[in-house]
């Protein structure tokens, strides 16, 4: 696995690559963990806000491709991403007193993610800022002891709070899929797991 530094010095070594071979369209898959850790709802012209060194290494990354390659390019950051395979909840499940029991899931299907490359590659490169999540916002708590039970798991424990309001960031993804011309697949998180026998929207 590389470390941060590792993977700017190699990201910033394929762009200056692709931009001597004149590469028509490079597109980099960001992360929207750039944006912090923000309150409430999150569009693509939002301040960024990185806290992690993963989230500072891919601000880098944007930067150096803006800078070298912004007219053949364009950068797609994502929520965090999700199938019946690969899913939060498996880290989660059988864990005690976790916090942020409230905060807003921000989630995107894998299949919705390809659906928005294979556009990407068919528009070209987008200078406007682009990023997916589904529009729907479950609180950690009440979406990961669905999602454990769904998958036969043990469900994760969230510490007690008193104030039940959504906190956090919420990712709208609306000017992103309005230039895409794309309706997702997978509106909520509760869609992205089989079977789909999911509780209204909380």
């Amino acid at each position: 696995t590389l470390n941060p530094e590792q993977f700017i010095t190699q990201m910033q070594a394929l762009i200056t690559h692709a931009k001597y071979c004149s590469l028509e369209h490079l597109i980099f898959v960001s992360t929207t963990s750039v944006y912090g850790e923000q309150e409430g709802t999150i569009s693509e012209d939002s301040e960024i806000q990185p806290r992690t060194p993963s989230a500072k290494a891919h601000c880098k990354i944007e930067q150096f491709l803006r800078a070298n390659m912004s007219a053949n390019s364009s950068i797609l950051r994502l929520a965090g991403l999700v199938d019946n395979n690969r899913h939060p909840v498996r880290l989660l499940a059988n864990k005690k007193a976790i916090s942020g029991a409230n905060q807003a899931v921000n989630l995107i299907h894998k299949q919705d993610v390809c659906n928005a490359i294979e556009r990407l590659i068919c528009l070209g490169p987008q200078s406007t800022r682009l990023h997916l999540s589904a529009p729907q916002h479950p609180t950690r708590k009440n979406y990961y002891q669905w999602a454990a039970k769904q998958l036969g798991l043990v469900k994760p424990e969230f510490e007690l709070e008193l104030d039940k309001t959504i906190r956090g960031k919420q990712i709208d993804a609306t000017h992103t899929l309005a230039t895409l011309g794309l309706c997702l697949q997978y509106s909520s998180p509760y869609q992205m797991l089989s079977p789909v026998d999911h509780p209204n929207n909380e």
